[in-house]
């Protein structure tokens, strides 16, 4: 065996190394407003959201890889023949200009393993865009039981003013549909 020194190795990663690297938001991301947000900092992808919708547009860093192994949507868009799926060459964005950031980020945290415990405290409204977002990309059934408490504590918020609005009646009633 003698005295030879072991050298570490280096840990194997998950995502694409020839990405942007961490905390570099590529010059075709990049706006006066847009924010990267890393949700994996090691992430091979980019997803840019809210372009198309009022409030800052977001950009997150994600592991494609997740992304695959959460839904069968992800997959066919990320890995199929659409325009979403990895460039031959540059750093991989992909546009999803009518999705709701907040709702996205939350999303993503949950398919990215980077989600705390206790749920984010979110709006009716905000609540309502990740269920549409799970809807969209086939996901409802990884948003975690908590997120249904989440729900029935913001539904006991809302005030008898709140609920004779036929907007929050329809939002109420999509998510608690969406929750089972």
């Amino acid at each position: 065996m003698g005295n030879s020194k072991t050298t570490p190795r280096p840990m194997a990663k998950t995502c694409d190394e020839t990405a942007t690297p961490p905390g570099e938001v590529p010059a075709a991301v990049t706006a006066a407003s847009l924010i990267e947000i890393p949700i994996d900092p090691d992430g091979d992808l980019i997803l840019r959201a809210g372009s198309e919708l009022e409030g800052a547009e977001k950009a997150f860093r994600v592991c494609s890889n997740a992304m695959r192994r959460s839904s069968v949507v992800w997959k066919k868009m990320l890995f199929g023949p659409f325009k979403e799926s990895k460039p031959g060459s540059g750093p991989w964005i992909v546009d999803l200009p009518e999705d709701d950031p907040r709702g996205l980020e939350v999303l993503l945290r949950i398919i990215q393993t980077n989600y705390s415990k206790d749920p984010p405290k979110l709006s009716l409204t905000e609540l309502y865009h990740l269920m549409q977002l799970a809807n969209k990309y086939d996901m409802i059934s990884i948003i975690p039981p908590a997120t249904a408490s989440t729900w029935v504590q913001v539904v006991k918020n809302l005030s008898a003013k709140d609920t004779a609005k036929g907007s929050v009646l329809a939002k109420v009633l999509y998510i608690a549909w969406e929750l089972g």
